[in-house]
């Protein structure tokens, strides 16, 4: 049986009554694939969520190559380091003018009881020289004392800081492991997603992406908004009732007259 009916102004000849499922199902995928905004929707939630994912990676990344406790618990240790070398190079110093010195009083003092000086003067100024040269090592050696103590109190807080890196390093390791385990999660989540959009784009007419495309680098990647509660859920301006029976539709793309962006109605 011959039959025609009259859907959305264009004439449909149905052959016979057993048609009329499979007319149904072909219309319903028709209207479904011509469902623009919703594609479109779902397409920037999607796009959304990788852009987080990503961001958040990137966080991570830079989290684990630049941890600035371990970085200055590192200085630390670095400059005790140092000091202990500057004490010991001191110390060493301090040491070798006191064998200098030490060798000087006993020339002096072989000189002065050896007999080989007679001339009273010359007696004098030895022993004036010895009972110098000692005052100098007696000098020195309070000096050494000092940086003795000193280079132990270094090595106690060389010991300490050395302690604190190994354990910043343990904690730094356990988050970064953590941290490890959460991009490695995020990276297999942003890969999902990208076959999720990949399959999505074959419902998107190549006009209609373009403009969604256009609309997310002048929006900041917020091309739709949703209607809701009769108002742009981005820019909050309020939508006649015919603008959102046009984006009920879904046949049509229909705009936000204040942000201009693609109004979904849901």
């Amino acid at each position: 049986m011959i039959s025609a009916a009259l859907i959305n102004g264009c004439t449909v000849r149905l052959v016979s009554i057993a048609c009329i499922p499979c007319f149904i199902i072909f219309t319903s995928s028709i209207i479904a694939s011509m469902d623009i905004t919703a594609h479109l929707f779902q397409l920037q939630e999607i796009d959304n969520k990788i852009q987080r994912f990503r961001a958040r990676m990137e966080e991570i990344e830079r989290v684990l190559n630049a941890d600035s406790r371990l970085q200055k618990a590192a200085l630390n240790v670095e400059k005790s380091k140092k000091e202990i070398h500057l004490a010991q190079v001191s110390i060493r110093g301090i040491e070798e003018t006191i064998r200098e010195i030490n060798v000087k009083i006993e020339i002096s003092e072989k000189n002065l009881y050896g007999g080989s000086v007679r001339n009273p003067k010359e007696l004098q100024d030895l022993q004036n020289e010895i009972a110098s040269l000692k005052r100098q090592r007696s000098n020195l050696e309070d000096n050494q004392l000092a940086e003795m103590i000193r280079f132990e109190e270094l090595e106690m807080q060389s010991q300490a800081d050395q302690a604190q890196y190994s354990e910043i390093l343990t904690l730094v390791t356990s988050e970064s492991s953590a941290l490890a385990g959460e991009k490695t999660a995020s990276l297999a989540t942003v890969e999902r997603l990208l076959v999720e959009r990949a399959g999505l784009l074959h419902s998107i007419p190549a006009e209609s992406l373009r403009l969604y495309e256009d609309l997310c680098k002048s929006k900041k990647g917020r091309a739709i908004a949703k209607i809701d509660e009769d108002s742009c859920s981005e820019c909050g301006a309020p939508i006649r009732p015919s603008l959102i029976q046009a984006a009920r539709s879904r046949l049509t793309l229909a705009y936000c007259p204040s942000c201009g962006r693609i109004l979904f109605a849901g």
